[in-house]
């Protein structure tokens, strides 16, 4: 849905809360450059925080946020709020954006190219901080904090924790790490793209951290798993992705590269479901994919390690016709296993035997 005030195209609001500040950003286009209006309840020194006029705008953004629960009405209501302070903040900082953006950028004569991971998470914008001084509101150039740096970025010392350390692993800077098309996960705590990398000679995807909470949800379990995965000798009939290196940013880690499984099935699911359009696959590939599925499992857990989020959707069949584990964040899935069973193995072995179950069912056959 396109929203536009007046030429300037509200884009979108994120949430930047991070440590001991509030802060969120709206993101417009005008006159064809990105930017980023930043308000938080940490302003510069000299800038007043008590009463500061910025913080009616979070707390309006919180009250939306804080009562959606996934009902259609409620995310429209929330939309039209979110878009009503938009326009708000729009109408504050509109003069500031004539003054520097009196023209349309010449963006056809521009050579078109891809993306670079860098570029997708840190794009180059006009950055505008609201602030409140002697009573009065007041455009600020540039933003005091990088807080969107600080939510994107992993330390180093964060990702000791889980067993890496810089040189442990092959890295890749961010800046070289060229975006494809993205890949459509359903939730996810990650976005994930096809990538080309230098010096990798196959088809690789990356999962990139978009805020640090994300990370320490889902990512950092996922990395951590693939790392001490990376160090053993497994079975070759075990199949999952192979972890390729860590993605760099500065001094920070921004996601990670694994190998893609090109897909005959991309999701078990529907086979699984008996929906798949067009009749099943045969039985005995079926059978084939229950004894894969299992074996991979089993090895996993012999080393030690837990699937945890199992289920078919999770599940991928190759070209070849056979079935690969993907996706180590270990979310669970309910009716796949019930919730005390998360991260577990007694809930892997459990959404394996349902899976074998589908898969083998008589009317299957």
């Amino acid at each position: 849905m396109h929203i536009s005030f007046d030429g300037v195209d509200f884009l979108g609001i994120k949430d930047l809360s991070h440590e001991d500040t509030e802060a969120n950003v709206v993101d417009y286009r005008y006159n064809g450059q990105l930017v980023r209006v930043l308000i938080s309840t940490t302003p510069p020194e000299g800038c007043e925080r008590e009463g500061a006029l910025e913080l009616a705008w979070i707390d309006r953004l919180y009250d939306l946020s804080s009562h959606f629960d996934g009902d259609h009405g409620r995310l429209m209501k929330q939309f039209e709020g979110e878009c009503e302070i938009a326009r708000e903040i729009r109408d504050a900082v509109f003069p500031t954006l004539q003054r520097l953006a009196p023209s349309p950028t010449p963006s056809e004569s521009a050579p078109v190219r891809d993306n670079t991971v860098a570029e997708y998470l840190f794009p180059h914008r006009i950055r505008l901080e609201l602030v409140t001084k002697n009573g009065k509101l007041e455009v600020l150039l540039g933003h005091h904090r990088e807080l969107d740096r600080a939510r994107l970025v992993v330390p180093w010392s964060a990702m000791s924790e889980i067993g890496f350390e810089p040189g442990s692993v092959p890295t890749f800077a961010a800046k070289d790490v060229v975006l494809g098309s993205g890949l459509v996960v359903g939730p996810s705590p990650a976005d994930v793209y096809d990538v080309a990398v230098p010096g990798v000679n196959e088809k690789v995807i990356c999962k990139l951290v978009f805020t640090l909470d994300a990370f320490q949800r889902a990512l950092r379990r996922e990395m951590e798993i693939y790392g001490k995965l990376n160090k053993l000798s497994l079975d070759p009939e075990t199949r999952i992705s192979e972890f390729k290196g860590l993605i760099t940013h500065g001094d920070g880690v921004v996601g990670f590269i694994i190998s893609k499984i090109p897909a005959k099935y991309p999701s078990l699911d529907p086979i699984v479901t008996g929906t798949l359009e067009g009749g099943l696959p045969a039985p005995s590939l079926r059978r084939k994919w229950a004894a894969q599925i299992e074996h991979t499992v089993r090895e996993l857990h012999r080393h030690g390690v837990v699937w945890g989020d199992a289920k078919p959707d999770n599940v991928v069949v190759d070209m070849d016709d056979n079935a690969w584990v993907l996706d180590f964040g270990g979310g669970g899935t309910p009716g796949w296993m019930e919730p005390s069973m998360f991260q577990t193995k007694e809930g892997d072995l459990h959404a394996v035997a349902k899976m074998k179950e589908g898969l083998l069912r008589e009317d299957a056959e």
